[in-house]
């Protein structure tokens, strides 16, 4: 296989990729980076406690299901608020790159 082709064949696995992980999203993009910006004040105030309270005070006031965005933000590596902008932004941002 040349260069050229298996550079091709990368790009498409990545994009498939980033397609499922685009799909799998429990809220739409805008409203994950709502959270982030958010999270990101408040924690610029205030230190992670080590759980997820103040994500799940905004989710509470957007009326978001914690039954299901909780299980995607830890399969995500969100454990915590702090982990939450550090790993899942993260993949967040992987997800909608090239969109």
């Amino acid at each position: 296989m040349d260069k050229e082709t298996k550079k091709r064949l990368r790009k498409e696995v990545r994009a498939k990729e980033r397609a499922a992980a685009r799909a799998a999203l429990p809220l739409p993009a805008a409203e994950l980076r709502h959270l982030f910006v958010w999270l990101n004040e408040k924690l610029g105030v205030e230190d992670c406690d080590r759980t997820l309270r103040l994500t799940l005070i905004w989710m509470e006031a957007g009326g978001h299901d914690p039954a299901a965005v909780v299980p995607w933000l830890e399969d995500n590596g969100g454990f915590c608020d702090c982990e939450v902008l550090a790993n899942v932004e993260q993949n967040v941002d992987e997800a909608l790159h090239d969109v």
